[in-house]
């Protein structure tokens, strides 16, 4: 190389390098970043109550957020955050939290509720959707093993009670929740936040 292609290079590379264009974080990535770390984490594994959505089916995530988003499902904060997400914008988050894996929260339960629990969901035919232990066979199905015991506890409370708005695949666990006590919904959230 010429020392003339050599000073070339030094003057004309780091120029070239300064107008390049830089590429900004997605919108989407900043979105899902930034919003919802608060309660979720920022990859969708909480450290808190909030429930656990890293790794949840994609088609799961962006049901939830249109529900939310129209008021069909019942919330306090969740609708009022998803109205003002585009459809494409809540495609975009779906599909980030579907890519990350799922860990089941560290969490500690009482081992007799959840003996109680894993009786009932194989009577109440539970794991037809959510799997034995709680690992959904299905790409549109929840993961249960592992999520945080309370918040499974208030979505059961949700649903059972009919004045709650819940979203279309949740009727027929309205259904299979008749009759189920107060003991019973903790056994079952015991359970399955005991499952790994």
């Amino acid at each position: 190389m010429s020392i003339k292609n050599i000073v070339l290079a030094a003057i004309v590379g780091p120029i070239a390098l300064a107008i390049t264009p830089v590429r900004a974080e997605s919108p989407a990535a900043a979105m899902v970043s930034h919003p919802c770390a608060g309660c979720h984490g920022t990859l969708g594994q909480s450290q808190g109550q909030a429930p656990l959505i890293a790794g949840l089916p994609a088609t799961y995530i962006r049901s939830a957020m249109l529900a939310y988003k129209s008021g069909e499902r019942a919330s306090t904060i969740m609708g009022r955050l998803a109205r003002g997400y585009s459809d494409e914008e809540i495609n975009a988050m779906a599909d980030f939290f579907a890519a990350q894996p799922w860990k089941p929260a560290a969490q500690t339960v009482d081992t007799g509720l959840a003996a109680h629990g894993g009786e009932l969901q194989a009577s109440r035919f539970c794991s037809a959707c959510h799997g034995p232990t709680g690992v959904s066979p299905s790409p549109t199905t929840p993961n249960l093993n592992g999520q945080y015991a309370d918040y499974l506890y208030f979505q059961m409370q949700d649903i059972q009670n009919p004045a709650v708005g819940i979203s279309a695949g949740a009727s027929v666990m309205r259904a299979m929740f008749t009759g189920l006590s107060e003991e019973d919904k903790l056994a079952l959230a015991a359970f399955y936040a005991s499952q790994k």
